[in-house]
């Protein structure tokens, strides 16, 4: 009996110990992270945007029109000019007078010679280049791009007895070998923009009478 009951005690003790052992949790071995992106914290740059070309070439600072240059008006009184003239007028059934009147309207100014330095613009009588007296002079910041009939970049003086208060710039270009660039100026950015058809130009010191004649035919 004593043999009996040892041996019904055995065998609870290993149905008890079988029963643990199924009721604990197994730890399974962590499996080494395969994803090696980390999500850090980092600074964000601006994204692109679809902005006009010129401005993307930096044009909301003077220096796209460093240097000194000189009205194309100066440039009139040759012979070639005045057959380039004859020319136009022939091709419009007008007088190559008319022709002249026109141009000299579309390009007159009051200033033959203008300069740019840093943000200060300087204004001459004649070129500086050919050693022209001061008119004024002013220093400009960029105001905004206007879309009127071209692009126009427009500058407004920070000083405000400044003689020409407002000025409206168009990227200096090269054109058939001549370099050059329109302006318009005046007391406001609406009377600047509304002088349609004015478009006073300035050259290169080394421009040639060959490139304004092919300015005026062109």
């Amino acid at each position: 009996m004593k043999f009996k009951e040892l041996l019904v005690m055995l065998l609870l003790g290993i149905a008890m110990t079988s029963f643990v052992a199924c009721g604990e949790k197994q730890e399974v071995p962590k499996e080494p992270s395969t994803n090696q992106n980390v999500t850090t914290e980092t600074s964000k740059t601006a994204e692109p945007t679809e902005e006009n070309s010129e401005i993307a070439k930096d044009l909301t600072n003077l220096k796209n029109w460093e240097g000194s240059w000189g009205s194309m008006t100066k440039y009139l009184d040759v012979p070639e000019v005045d057959k380039a003239f004859e020319e136009v007028a022939a091709k419009e059934n007008t007088t190559a007078e008319e022709v002249r009147k026109n141009y000299d309207e579309k390009r007159k100014v009051d200033f033959n010679g203008i300069k740019f330095e840093g943000d200060k613009v300087t204004f001459f009588e004649e070129p500086e280049y050919k050693d022209g007296n001061e008119i004024t002079s002013a220093t400009y910041r960029f105001k905004e791009m206007v879309e009127n009939k071209q692009t126009w970049y427009i500058y407004e003086a920070d000083e405000k007895d400044a003689k020409y208060p407002v000025l409206a710039l168009m990227e200096s270009d090269i054109d058939s070998g001549l370099h050059h660039f329109h302006m318009r100026y005046g007391a406001s950015q609406e009377e600047v923009m509304a002088k349609d058809g004015w478009y006073p130009g300035f050259v290169w010191p080394d421009t040639t009478t060959e490139q304004i004649v092919h300015d005026i035919l062109d």
